[in-house]
């Protein structure tokens, strides 16, 4: 088989901030919602990301948006709709968290 991708596989854009245990969901208006997670080893002050970020795959463009309330990394995501849900995960003292956010994508979106 061939192994060449002849660009089917690309980077389109680079996040504002390294990432790791965050989430992505798609929401309306062709875009990626990319919630929290984590940015370096070990622990320490900022570690863990309470930013968020979004994509527009049709522009490449790549916004900050509001904030989560909280930092919160390990965690799940799910987009119904407008809505994206950020369940779960773990917080600045990483301890596991219970509860579910409800974002309403309808007025972050990314010109």
């Amino acid at each position: 088989s061939n192994h060449n991708n002849n660009n089917k596989m690309f980077n389109i854009s680079y996040m504002k901030e390294k990432r790791a245990g965050h989430t992505a969901v798609v929401i309306p208006n062709d875009q990626i919602l990319i919630m929290g997670g984590e940015n370096g080893p070990g622990p320490g002050p900022g570690r863990y990301l309470k930013s968020n970020e979004i994509i527009n795959i049709i522009n490449n463009n790549n916004n900050d948006i509001p904030e989560l309330p909280a930092v919160r990394t390990e965690h799940a995501s799910v987009g119904i709709g407008k809505f994206a849900f950020v369940i779960g995960g773990k917080d600045a003292s990483y301890s596991t968290l219970n509860t579910v956010l409800r974002i309403d994508t309808n007025n972050i979106h990314n010109p």
